[in-house]
């Protein structure tokens, strides 16, 4: 899948992080519908933030201020590869230096996800306790 690199302003960033400190905040369907080219909107089954502006964290070997997972249904899933029924995609912010758009959203990637590419069972039960 080709990353996309889609300019942010201030106002947008602002619109989908809710988060601080890194600390991992989960994002309603209204929130995840505004992030911008998104994978397979119509699958969304829901999304993870974290993020800090003061401390920059290496993500995707990229300096990035905000880190977002999207979960996604599979309706096709290639069982033969494992692959379940649901995907998860990560999508990095990085900082531009531009005034106009002072952000960048990068992605999808499949890994550094908060659960793998394509989770299993154990790991929602383990994120979740």
């Amino acid at each position: 899948m080709k990353k996309k690199k889609i300019l942010l302003t201030d106002k947008k960033y602002r619109s989908i992080i809710h988060s601080n400190n890194w600390i991992i905040v989960e994002l309603d369907l209204v929130t995840i519908k505004l992030i911008p080219r998104v994978v397979r909107p119509n699958d969304i089954l829901g999304g993870f933030v974290s993020g800090c502006l003061e401390h920059p964290r290496s993500l995707n070997d990229h300096a990035a201020v905000a880190g977002i997972d999207i979960l996604v249904h599979e309706p096709s899933p290639d069982l033969s590869r494992g692959e379940g029924h649901v995907n998860a995609y990560h999508y990095i912010i990085r900082v531009t230096g531009r005034e106009d758009y002072p952000y960048v959203l990068e992605g999808p990637f499949r890994d550094q996800t908060l659960i793998g590419h394509w989770p299993t069972s154990i790991e929602f039960e383990v994120y979740y306790e």
